[in-house]
């Protein structure tokens, strides 16, 4: 197999993208204006944008820079009028434009402040960049890339009344670009989509009537995935967003949930909280609001219940393990455990990243599925520890699989606990008590023994301003709650962690005494 073809089978099976948007531009042009300014609204609107901040010096792109353009969903751009000067900025083009041959990239061009018949042609200024570069082998190609990539629907700036008015645009199709990619995604949605176009259908999304949506269900049922499959490809649609995840978490330690809605919808990051600013806000603004683990009845009041009225067309949506926080007027819908056919194409991704069991493994993969019950949270992470595993391992693992009483979910996820040595079972425990939530580089932890948890599914890491974070899905970190707990069911003083702030009060008071 040659290099182009190699690489070409690389790109093909991706399945995942580490970014949104890949920005390609020349620095001197425009790093300090448009080129920041797009950077800019993109992380506004939570597109995760790779942006190269470092000067760039002589011709050859890093390897770093050509995974990180193989890695984007979308690479934007930016033509200016020294772009083509740069022999950087034209491997980096050529780069693009062979991901979109190969992958099916998305390229969008911006000619920023340029005719765009000059990169097409390669005339005028140009023209006098190609005079110099026309001793380099590459040239031929570099010249078919540019006139490729400025037949491809942009946008010239020259066109646009204002610089803020052209952000919208390329950010408002940036977002329906990524929806449709997310939407395509088979192994997302695995098991799902029926229940995907369900609610779809009574969420009627066409109508001004203002709706409030609870999908409800059990940890790791697939509550989170359908909610914010719904954001991203409804939130375009809507004046306001907001996504507020993790609501029972933030409660529970106090953070004031109406202020970050407030400061999400309207896209004020320095403000003095009102609440009376956001009801007016809200009563006037055709907005889309997820609440993602909602508790009780206190907390949708607390968020929702004292703003009404929003304004028409407007659409909450709410998960829950609770039905009971509803009013009875309140449309729900309860999500169902996978079929049979679904958990194991769920599970096979998991175990062995394709949809049907390896030769050999089909009776004992049906095992695990029915074990699993349908719930996808379970077939993922027992998929993982089983991954690369011998038939043995397997059967094993299954029986002691049904050794544990009751069959409950939580202790078919504590398998890949039980996987685990001392250390990383330690680390663990401390992610799920005290780092959920925190930057990677705040925890010291060893970087073999973070890689080990994200194997066995234990954990993510998410991308967050440049920083990457801890993750952790809530059932799996009730389960080290648990561990912890049963450690000293009555006595809390007496247990290795301690991470709920009244149980921290009361062993420091009897300290004291």
């Amino acid at each position: 197999m040659d290099e182009q073809q190699r690489t070409s089978s690389i790109l093909s099976s991706s399945k995942t993208y580490e970014y949104d948007v890949f920005l390609s531009f020349r620095g001197e042009d425009t790093r300090k204006s448009f080129t920041s300014h797009l950077d800019k609204t993109l992380n506004k609107e939570k597109i995760k944008t790779f942006i190269d901040d470092q000067v760039k010096k002589g011709d050859k792109i890093s390897p770093a820079l050509i995974k990180a353009i193989e890695n984007s969903c979308i690479s934007i751009v930016i033509f200016s009028k020294n772009y083509a000067s740069s022999k950087w900025c034209l491997n980096e083009l050529s780069k693009i434009m062979e991901c979109k041959r190969a992958q099916d990239q998305i390229v969008m061009p911006v000619f920023y402040d340029i005719d765009p018949s000059h990169v097409r042609k390669q005339i005028e200024g140009y023209k006098d960049a190609f005079e110099k570069h026309k001793e380099d082998p590459k040239c031929d190609q570099w010249r078919n890339d540019l006139t490729e990539a400025a037949n491809i629907a942009g946008w010239d700036s020259r066109n646009s009344k204002t610089e803020a008015e052209l952000l919208d645009v390329i950010v408002e199709n940036v977002l329906k670009k990524l929806v449709h990619k997310n939407y395509g995604k088979c192994d997302g949605l695995v098991g799902i989509k029926n229940s995907y176009e369900e609610i779809k259908s009574l969420l009627n999304i066409e109508s001004n009537e203002v709706k409030i949506f609870g999908i409800w269900g059990m940890g790791g049922i697939g509550k989170t995935t359908l909610a914010n499959s719904f954001y991203e490809e409804l939130s375009p649609k809507f004046e306001g967003r907001c996504f507020l995840e993790n609501v029972r978490e933030k409660s529970e330690k106090g953070q004031n949930l109406c202020e970050e809605i407030f400061s999400k919808l309207s896209d004020e990051e320095n403000h003095r909280f009102e609440a009376s600013k956001l009801r007016w806000l809200l009563q006037w603004k055709r907005v889309i609001i997820v609440l993602d683990d909602v508790v009780d009845e206190k907390q949708l009041e607390e968020v929702i219940y004292q703003f009404y009225p929003l304004g028409p067309g407007s659409r909450v949506i709410v998960t829950t393990r609770n039905k009971k926080i509803f009013r009875l007027d309140v449309v729900t819908y309860l999500v169902p455990e996978l079929s049979l056919h679904d958990s194991l194409e769920l599970f096979c991704l998991s175990a062995f990243e394709e949809k049907q069991p390896k030769d050999g493994y089909e009776d004992i993969s049906k095992e695990v599925i029915s074990y699993c019950g349908g719930i996808p949270l379970a077939l993922k992470v027992v998929g993982a520890s089983l991954r690369s595993k011998s038939k043995e391992v397997w059967t094993c693992q299954l029986n002691k699989l049904r050794s544990i009483p009751n069959m409950k979910i939580q202790k078919a996820l504590k398998l890949s606990y039980d996987d685990l040595d001392d250390s990383q079972q330690s680390i663990f425990l401390d992610i799920a008590c005290f780092f959920k939530g925190k930057p990677r580089d705040s925890s010291m932890f060893p970087i073999s023994e973070i890689e080990v948890l994200l194997d066995k599914s234990l954990i993510t890491i998410h991308h967050y301003r440049n920083r990457e974070v801890i993750e952790m899905h809530d059932l799996i970190q009730d389960m080290g709650h648990e561990i912890v707990r049963q450690e000293c069911i009555k006595h809390h003083e007496r247990r290795s962690r301690l991470w709920k702030s009244d149980e921290v009060v009361d062993v420091l008071k009897r300290n004291k005494v």
